[in-house]
C-alpha cells in the first residue's frame, strides 16, 4: 500500500443484498467478472487491490489524482459488458 497522503476507492453494487436472491444461479460468475474488470482497471493504473468482498472492492492509490483515469475506466468498461441474468 502506499504511504504518505493515501486515496481510497470503495466499490460496491447498488442493491447488491437483494440481487444473489434474485440472480442466484449467475452471481457467482458475474462478481468474479465484476472483480476481474475493477482489478485490471486499478492495476493498469498503478493502484492496488487492498480487500475486496463480494461485490465490494477497495483500492489504494498514491494520490487523488491517479484514483481518477482507472475510476473512469472501471465504468466504462463495466458499461461495455454484457451482462446476461
Amino acid at each position: 500500500m502506499p504511504t504518505g497522503m493515501v486515496t481510497f476507492l470503495f466499490t460496491g453494487l447498488e442493491s447488491s443484498s437483494r440481487l444473489p436472491t434474485e440472480y442466484l444461479e449467475p452471481m457467482p460468475a458475474a462478481l468474479a467478472r465484476l472483480d476481474a474488470l475493477l482489478r485490471a482497471a486499478v492495476q493498469a493504473s498503478g493502484g492496488r487491490g487492498v480487500n475486496a468482498a463480494g461485490d465490494r472492492l477497495l483500492c489504494s492509490f498514491a494520490a487523488a489524482s491517479f484514483a481518477v483515469a482507472p475510476t473512469v475506466a472501471a465504468l466504462h468498461l463495466l458499461q461495455a459488458e454484457d451482462w446476461v441474468c
